[in-house]
């Protein structure tokens, strides 16, 4: 997996890459990404994205920029979307209050 931050209202896409991770369906995965300091540190909320390095998967939300937040487990993520057709809703159905 590929994670990517952006500005807000990006979704990520063509974010700034923040780190690359593997998962395994039998155990949850625990990853610490830093928001980019040069771009993105100083802004209210961030986008982020994570993109499957093979088979197109991706998923994305944004979270408060800000001290004290919240570690999102595997099972908070309820789906991720495969792209489809141009003219279709691509995104992950995942709420903002995960993050």
């Amino acid at each position: 997996m590929r994670a990517f931050m952006g500005e807000m209202y990006t979704k990520g896409k063509d974010g700034i890459p923040v780190g690359d991770f593997t998962t395994t369906d039998a155990a949850g995965t625990e990853v610490t990404l830093n928001i980019p300091p040069e771009a993105l540190a100083n802004d209210e909320r961030v986008a982020i994205r994570v993109e499957s390095v093979r088979g197109g998967w991706y998923s994305y939300n944004w979270f408060w920029n800000k001290q004290g937040g919240r570690v999102v487990t595997p099972h908070q993520v309820q789906e991720l979307s495969r792209p489809r057709q141009p003219n279709l809703a691509t995104q992950a159905n995942i709420p903002h209050s995960a993050l």
